[in-house]
């Protein structure tokens, strides 16, 4: 009856028959992709949890990475949508004190477009990450607000009827003093931008540049240092020489590798470093400088290999490497 009412819509207004047709096939082809999954009681995986940092400051976002191992002797093919929006997959928070809470990210599952399954063989690990920071059912909105000791847990079901529940991950959070207990005011002040993709404010790039040393500061630079957000102010002009124009067409990828570079210098430790080294490994090669993109993702590579970003580096090589 609701695929019938579907119709009935996309027929008063033709403009969306298409994407109905196309939401149709979408939802077959995931439907008779599920079918051959590989079943539950086949399924032979290792799931454990891991974070770049886990001794972190009050309000600081954890990387939370979720390893997947194919434990046994066969390809094992399961559902690639990983998502705290998913039935599939649930992460829990005990505070030092209070109850237990749910972590869910701001940006809704929706409407999804299904993934594709995950294919591992033998051997072959798999890492999803999730950033938790901020969270409408944590305590003032922050997943890690108070000092003292967290307990992260992870509920995972690749599989109906295949349910893992990884060992709890413990966060130890402690009070930011002098410089980190200034940034962390201005940090409180901007609270979802950096995972809400707004536009660099007074605060922000005075966190980002003032405050640029301190692990909050990391965060502002890290989110800043992408193109989007580094483009010239100098207005486009259609009497610009050739050069001229493309000049100002890299300005914003010369300058987003400066930035990622920079912060890569100075925080080493910095727990989204391989994402920054995957993203300037694209400034680059957006900027036809192959070699040096392709440099780039052997370090990482080399650095990071068990995470998601060794993942995507590891099928963008090759890219670059026969454009060579």
């Amino acid at each position: 009856m609701k695929a019938v009412g579907l119709f009935r819509k996309a027929y008063a207004r033709p403009s969306s028959v298409l994407t109905v047709f196309c939401w149709l096939i979408v939802v077959f082809l995931s439907a008779t992709g599920y079918g051959e999954l590989t079943p539950a009681e086949q399924l032979i995986l290792e799931v454990s949890l891991t974070a770049p940092r886990v001794c972190i400051r009050t309000c600081e976002p954890i990387a939370l990475d979720m390893q997947v191992r194919n434990a046994g002797a066969t390809h094992a093919e399961f559902d690639g949508d990983i998502s705290s929006w998913a039935s599939n997959f649930d992460i829990h928070v005990s505070p030092p004190e209070g109850q237990q809470y749910r972590y869910r990210s701001r940006v809704s599952g929706g409407y999804m477009t299904p993934r594709p399954p995950i294919v591992l063989s033998p051997g072959e690990v798999f890492v999803h990450r999730e950033i938790l920071w901020v969270s409408g059912y944590a305590p003032g909105g922050y997943m890690f607000s108070t000092p003292g000791e967290y307990q992260v847990e992870v509920r995972y079901e690749p599989r109906e009827g295949a349910v893992y529940r990884p060992k709890p991950l413990t966060i130890s959070v402690t009070e930011p003093q002098g410089r980190e207990a200034e940034a962390l005011e201005l940090w409180k002040q901007e609270k979802f931008w950096f995972l809400s993709g707004m536009s660099p404010t007074p605060v922000t790039e005075r966190l980002r540049v003032e405050y640029g040393d301190t692990v909050y500061g990391h965060y502002a630079r890290f989110c800043f240092a992408d193109p989007s957000y580094t483009r010239p102010t100098e207005e486009f002009s259609v009497d610009w020489s050739r050069e001229k124009v493309q000049e100002w067409a890299d300005a914003p990828f010369d300058e987003s590798v400066r930035r990622y570079t920079s912060l890569l210098e100075d925080a080493p430790a910095f727990p989204l470093a391989d994402e920054c080294m995957l993203n300037l490994a694209k400034a680059y090669s957006s900027l036809r400088r192959k070699a040096e993109a392709a440099q780039v993702l052997q370090d990482l590579l080399e650095d990071f290999p068990n995470t998601a970003a060794a993942r995507e580096a590891e099928a963008l090589l090759p890219k670059l490497q026969t454009a060579e």
